[in-house]
């Protein structure tokens, strides 16, 4: 080796360490760095009595965002327990397999932190609850002729039965393509705006 080479060595690896690096997916989270920009300006402020009640403030409108979220979620969970059990219980699967059943799904429930405030684990922790606490009871429902849809309104995890949550994702669902088609719109305007301007 020449003197000059371990340089060129080290000059390689290092370029190959970073196209390896830009070869990962890599994704900012706006949310997540909205977050992380709160609790910076929080520590730097934290002294300042106005920032305090400012923070204060956002931090309660964040949990219960958060508390809607899971509730929302406890909902969803028991409803589509609702409705697996109403199958298993027309099989005569004994409530045991059933409920290992469950909480095995639960051990394998993944939710984004991106598409939610809750995280994976929180996610699991909701809904073995929603197992624990409600399974017999949507079982013995389902066992004497109540159908799946007004069971987890019954038991106080849902605000609306089955069908009626289904109409409100519809509805939502709706809103967010009828915001995405408008908000198409209004960038294909901007772009016209600019190809104008030059």
């Amino acid at each position: 080796f020449r003197e000059g080479m371990p340089r060129v060595v080290l000059t390689i690896l290092l370029h190959l360490f970073f196209l390896m690096l830009l070869a990962l997916p890599f994704k900012v989270n706006a949310r997540e760095y909205r977050e992380f920009e709160w609790q910076k300006e929080w520590f730097e402020n934290r002294n300042d009595p106005d920032a305090i009640k400012h923070y204060k403030k956002h931090e309660a409108r964040v949990t219960e965002e958060a508390k809607t979220q899971g509730r929302a979620f406890a909902c969803g969970i028991c409803q589509t327990i609702a409705r697996t059990s109403e199958v298993m219980v027309q099989s005569k699967m004994p409530e045991k397999e059933m409920k290992t059943f469950f909480e095995s799904t639960c051990d394998h429930m993944e939710r984004k932190k991106s598409e939610s405030r809750l995280n994976p684990e929180d996610t699991k922790v909701i809904c073995k609850r929603v197992v624990r606490e409600s399974l017999s009871d949507i079982i013995d429902a389902i066992s004497v002729g109540d159908g799946y849809e007004e069971i987890c309104q019954e038991l106080g995890l849902c605000e609306n039965t089955f069908k009626g949550t289904m109409e409100e994702v519809i509805q939502y669902q709706r809103k967010l393509e009828e915001k995405e088609k408008n908000d198409a719109e209004d960038s294909d305007e901007d772009v016209e705006d600019l190809d104008s301007g030059l």
